[in-house]
């Protein structure tokens, strides 16, 4: 990723989050963990956890 201004992406990032929430939206697929993820509130869920809040 890329920005013209520093931590663009954070603040896109938090937005999204944001209406996510006011939406009803309980999960972001992420697909690839990582730190830097992690650093903005990220965390790894199993497979049975993953589908048991898709409702499947």
């Amino acid at each position: 990723m890329f920005a013209e201004e520093k931590d663009a992406s954070k603040v896109a990032f938090y937005h999204l989050c944001k209406q996510a929430k006011e939406n009803g939206i309980k999960i972001i697929d992420c697909k690839v963990y990582n730190d830097h993820l992690a650093s903005l509130g990220a965390k790894e869920i199993d497979r049975e956890e993953y589908f048991k809040i898709l409702g499947k």
